[in-house]
């Protein structure tokens, strides 16, 4: 069990309704003792405070969306690892969907008092090196393609909630932006080379509010789960949406699964990027080369 917790609530989160539940969630950690809160002001605060509050702090908690987890446990890796707080995650996000396939109860008064009081464990973590000594790491999934297009375009989506937010912004990158990488390197230290729409490598089970992306996935099992769709039409992209809601897209002849623990990748042009639902990398994207990699039991969360 921690012995001091900090609290670290981001206002923003599922655009700005978060707000609505300050006082609710607040009075209820301030109820429990020994528990800090703090407020995040901009994009990346989380982890500026997480990191700066690692050595006062055994288990800090992220009470968002899954970029404020994302942000939180970016700050907490900085830390060395006998030193490094637990996270616990209170999920008040538009998608959550890291929260939805590890168990952790989606009422946020409920999800506060087990972030608080239950135990944690170690999870694998992804690492991304991005050059220019840019490394980002992601709790959850990283996707490269098609899936960090649309999560461009769910935040531009403000009156929408929920699993909406993405489906419309999927069709919106189909119609808008059906571009397919050339990409070349190495997976698993193998030689590897692909024309894909879309890779993912993924943590956790699901991503954009309910698509079952990696339903096997395992988040302690030392590798991350693979799925890269292949150059195909718009409407066979489009006929694939349902496949992917139901985890069953590894049916499909265009779409090919594996596990992963290393990966170099090299593309033709320069690549979107958006890990746990944070934009890493736009349309005005310069990065073209990414080394990733599993970090086997980097982090203990309360899951």
């Amino acid at each position: 069990m921690f012995n001091k917790c900090l609290c670290l609530f981001n206002p923003e989160a599922n655009f700005g309704r978060a707000q609505k539940l300050r006082k609710l969630l607040k009075c209820i950690s301030e109820r429990e003792g020994n528990v800090d809160w703090k407020e995040t002001i901009k994009p990346g605060h989380a982890g500026e405070l997480a990191y700066q509050a690692s050595q006062a702090y055994s288990r800090i908690i992220a009470i968002g969306g899954d970029g404020t987890a994302h942000e939180v446990a970016n700050g907490l890796m900085q830390m060395n690892g006998t030193k490094r707080p637990e996270l616990g995650i209170v999920p008040i996000g538009s998608g959550n969907d890291f929260s939805k396939s590890t168990g952790i109860p989606n009422q946020p008064e409920k999800a506060i008092i087990y972030a608080l009081h239950s135990k944690a464990q170690a999870i694998d973590l992804g690492r991304l090196e991005m050059g220019r000594g840019l490394v980002r790491y992601w709790i959850n999934v990283l996707g490269i393609g098609f899936d960090a297009k649309v999560d461009i375009y769910s935040k531009r989506l403000k009156q929408l909630h929920g699993f909406w937010v993405y489906f419309i912004a999927a069709l919106q990158t189909i119609l808008r932006n059906h571009v397919p990488y050339h990409l070349d390197g190495k997976v698993n230290r193998q030689e590897w080379k692909r024309d894909l729409l879309m890779l993912i490598l993924s943590n956790g089970k699901q991503e954009g509010g309910g698509f079952k992306i990696a339903p096997h996935a395992n988040l302690s099992d030392g590798q991350l789960d693979y799925i890269a769709v292949k150059n195909i039409s718009r409407i066979k992209m489009f006929f694939a949406i349902p496949f992917f809601l139901l985890g069953t897209h590894n049916r499909l002849p265009f779409v090919e699964t594996r596990g992963v623990t290393r990966m170099q990748v090299k593309s033709d042009q320069p690549l979107c990027i958006h890990a746990d639902g944070e934009v890493l990398a736009g349309f005005d994207s310069t990065i073209n080369q990414l080394n990733l990699q599993v970090v086997h039991n980097a982090l203990k969360v309360v899951i």
